[in-house]
């Protein structure tokens, strides 16, 4: 405003009515007013470039003032998204940790299963015949009978049945299987001991055995051995397999007929 207050009182003293000045003073001194003429001039022209200067100005200061508040209005928006984007780390911290927390939980239970899988349980059976049991058994038998051994040594979880002469596989896998035939010398009805046995996994033949004695008080003993795959539920049992004569023998102070199983992994 007081811009233009100096602006219009210049322009009063260029058109002469400055301090007063009329035609009554036509007398004064013409060199005088020449002289402030030009110094009018002079003051007027730095007042254009002055006003020009703070015209100039004002319109910088108005542009900085936009782009400030262009500025602030960015730095808010940065603000919104900073803020959206702790939320959203925050959020995905969360998640990562409750995935950690799964995951762990998974892997433990994953680790105890294989565990359980992998834990090396014995399986097996020892058995053997009796000398209470095995004469009467042995006169007993005929061709394709099981033969059954009434006693055991070892008999993991009952997998051999004593009633039935019977090995059953709790699981898959590989076994192993011997068994040691004794035979009196001493027993005779119509010839000394002798059998011949066969070793049956599933309903097929896997191993056969054979003892002889052919002389008194000459006792004979044959042992076989097989490592066989037996899947899960399968039935392992020796059978006599032909026309025998005597009898086993198998006594506590002297050698014992015997059927052994066991798996190997």
């Amino acid at each position: 405003m007081w811009l233009i207050v100096l602006f219009s009182f210049l322009l009063f003293c260029d058109k002469g009515f400055v301090f007063g000045l009329s035609s009554e003073y036509d007398g004064c001194n013409r060199t005088d007013i020449s002289d402030f003429r030009s110094e009018f001039e002079v003051m007027k022209g730095n007042f254009h470039t002055l006003l020009k200067r703070v015209i100039s100005n004002e319109n910088e200061i108005s542009d900085l003032k936009n782009q400030n508040n262009e500025l602030k209005n960015t730095v808010r928006l940065c603000s919104c998204k900073i803020e959206e984007l702790n939320d959203i780390i925050i959020q995905n911290q969360c998640n990562l940790n409750e995935t950690r927390s799964q995951f762990n939980q998974e892997l433990l239970i994953l680790r105890s299963d294989w565990m359980n899988q992998n834990k090396k349980v014995f399986i097996g059976f020892s058995a053997y015949m009796s000398e209470d049991f095995v004469e009467d058994h042995s006169k007993s038998l005929t061709k394709g009978d099981t033969i059954i051994f009434d006693k055991t040594e070892t008999n993991s979880d009952n997998v051999y049945k004593t009633a039935t002469g019977v090995f059953t596989a709790p699981s898959s896998g590989m076994y192993a299987f011997t068994w040691t035939l004794c035979v009196d010398s001493r027993i005779n009805d119509g010839g000394y001991g002798e059998f011949e046995t066969e070793l049956v996994v599933d309903g097929l033949i896997c191993g056969t055995l054979h003892a002889d004695t052919e002389t008194q008080a000459q006792d004979a003993c044959s042992t076989g051995f097989i490592i066989k795959y037996v899947r899960k539920s399968g039935k392992v049992y020796l059978r006599n397999s032909g026309d025998h004569q005597g009898s086993f023998l198998s006594k506590d102070s002297q050698t014992r007929t015997t059927f052994s199983g066991w798996k190997l992994n």
